[in-house]
């Protein structure tokens, strides 16, 4: 019913196929939007990086409220030689974070519904992921943080974003060679690379579309109020935070003010007796 209104502005924060709606519905009244989605965020790992301190902000940023922020990293590709360190690090810094019983852990947060609930275990066993009896209680709508080694881009979990504490890692032997396919992909909400390849931090930087990222960190750049948030195209459309938000719900009136003298009539018809002056002037 909302959106059969006139507005002003519409803000809206969710997912992309809501978003599409909203704009549908906006376009009928000429309402400008400002749309937040999200996609899947990628997070690039070299074997230059420090993978003690990726470790621990890549499980900081993914399972902040259970992975289920837009801006969370949605899988991570890896450099194939180092997959296996960092997949037992992260483990181990799931264990320093919430404990060895995360279910008892109070940082740990919970699935928002059990809708949701379903979905991300039916996401989790499509890659044949078997899902022990304490990882998951539907009654309370818990699922403990799972880790997906050996993925590929066809992987099912691959197809849509995951929005929960789900992390699939996919093992390249060249990360500058999967740029390649990151470029046929929707633009995502959100990017992030950790290591030392001034390089390859340069070409992601310069040849990929996304909303936003940082470099060695995980979602901190949403909260810096200098910096302006938003998506490209399937991730979202406009910019806010700070002066960008004020800008957002602001449109300019721009206007000429002038006094009556003098009035030059340059230019007033008839044009030809103008033209005349003109070359007259400038040959």
């Amino acid at each position: 019913e909302l959106l059969d209104k006139s507005f002003d502005h519409i803000f809206f924060t969710g997912s992309t196929q809501v978003g599409r709606i909203i704009m549908e519905a906006a376009s009928k009244h000429l309402t400008p939007v400002t749309l937040e989605l999200g996609g899947k965020s990628p997070c690039l790992v070299d074997k230059s990086a420090n993978l003690d301190v990726a470790a621990r902000r890549i499980a900081w940023g993914k399972f902040m409220n259970c992975g289920q922020t837009c801006v969370a990293p949605d899988y991570i590709l890896v450099e194939k030689s180092i997959q296996n360190t960092l997949y037992q690090k992260i483990q181990e810094v799931l264990k320093e974070f919430y404990g060895k019983d995360i279910k008892k852990s109070e940082d740990y947060g919970r699935i928002v519904s059990e809708r949701h609930l379903e979905r991300l275990v039916s996401m989790a066993q499509a890659e044949g992921y078997n899902i022990q009896e304490n990882e998951v209680a539907k009654e309370e709508r818990f699922l403990a943080p799972i880790i997906l080694s050996d993925c590929t881009w066809n992987s099912p979990i691959m197809k849509e974003e995951i929005f929960g504490p789900i992390l699939p890692m996919i093992p390249v032997d060249n990360l500058e060679d999967s740029l390649a396919q990151l470029k046929k992909l929707d633009p995502p909400l959100a990017f992030y690379y950790f290591g030392k390849n001034a390089e390859l931090e340069n070409r992601i930087m310069t040849e990929l579309r996304f909303g936003g990222g940082c470099i060695n960190d995980t979602v901190m750049h949403l909260v810096n109020s200098n910096l302006s948030f938003g998506g490209v195209k399937e991730s979202g459309i406009g910019r806010y935070h700070g002066k960008k938000s004020f800008e957002a719900f602001t449109y300019e009136k721009c206007i000429v003010k002038k006094g009556f003298f003098p009035d030059l009539p340059l230019r007033y018809p008839p044009l030809k007796d103008r033209i005349k002056f003109i070359r007259l002037i400038f040959g």
